[in-house]
Order: structure tokens, then sequence, then C-alpha cells
């Protein structure tokens, strides 16, 4: 199947945090829990088999991460300047993303991987000493993720864990687990 237009993906397993999630850019004017999402415009395919689906996805345009403003509830004691973002790309928010993502279901197992290649959705934050403001950051990422569901009767059990670069100096690995009881 081919998608083409603005959409939202979700990645993932875990509730508490969504690192595998990296697809859409979240809206932090609407909530601060990272739960809702802006569209992004996409080119997404879908290869869907008896041994799993395989989904592309081609993103041409980025959309910045929203804030509250200076009269917003709730923000940072620090406003955000969403007017003078900064791009590590030099074509800025029109820089081309690639991500992958193939699923599939082993026995008790639901497992996910997934690749991401572009502007981070979550950006770093330059601090203006003249005007106390932050500046967002927006850097170029690579980002693999693993998410893990293993079904065991009315136990759920759950894993996701990212290897990233190029957000900040170093590359980092994180994880999250948990577990639903119904």
């Amino acid at each position: 199947s081919m998608t083409v237009g603005l959409n939202k993906v979700f990645w993932g397993v875990a509730e508490t945090s969504h690192l595998v999630d990296i697809v859409n850019q979240t809206d932090a004017v609407e909530n601060l829990d990272g739960e809702d999402k802006l569209g992004q415009l996409m080119v997404n395919y879908n290869l869907e088999k008896d041994w799993g689906t395989w989904e592309f996805y081609l993103l041409p345009g980025f959309r910045e991460r929203t804030f509250p403003g200076p009269d917003g509830r709730l923000r940072l004691d620090f406003v955000i300047d969403t007017d003078n973002p900064v791009y590590e790309s030099s074509a800025e928010q029109n820089h081309i993303d690639f991500a992958s993502r193939f699923s599939t279901t082993f026995d008790i197992f639901d497992i996910g991987l997934s690749y991401f290649t572009g502007t981070s959705r979550e950006p770093l934050y330059l601090l203006n000493p003249q005007d106390f403001t932050l500046q967002p950051f927006y850097p170029q990422i690579n980002q693999f993720g693993v998410d893990v569901q293993a079904t065991l009767e009315a136990w759920l059990w759950k894993l996701e864990l990212i290897h990233r670069d190029g957000f900040g100096d170093e590359s980092y690995v994180a994880a999250v687990g948990g577990f639903e009881y119904t």
C-alpha cells in the first residue's frame, strides 16, 4: 500500500516514553506528555508479506516543534524563541528525511526494527544571553530502534531500545521497559 500526504505514524510499545517513535513532531502546545503529534508530509510505501511488514518513508519538509508562548500555561521559565530556529542542515526545514521499519510476529513476540536518518524531531536548546530565551537547534541524526512486546496470557511485557548519533557530541543508547496486566 502507498500513502502520499500528511499522516501520523506511531512506532513502539511503551506507554511512559516513546523512544522509537520518531516520524512525527511532538505538539508541546497541546500537551507536555509527548502524546500529541503533528502531521508529517510523507510518501509511505508498505510491503506486507507473511513473514512481516516493511514500511518505507520519504519525509520531505520538516515541522518545528510547537511550544507554549510567553503567556502559555504550562511552560518553562525560559521562553523558547520559535521564530529563530537553527538547523544543522543547510537545507534547514527543507531537508529530506528517510525512515524505515520492519515488523513481524514470532510466537509470543511482536518485534519492530526501525531506522531514521534526518532532522531530529527533538531539538537541543541554545541559550541567548541577551534576552535569556532558548533557541531550538535541530541537528541531523541517525537512529536505530528496536521495540518488542511479549504477550503472556494477561501480561504484556514491553521494551524499546534506541541507538542515536548526531544528537550532541557523542552517540548514546536509551531504553525503556515495562509491563501491563489486565
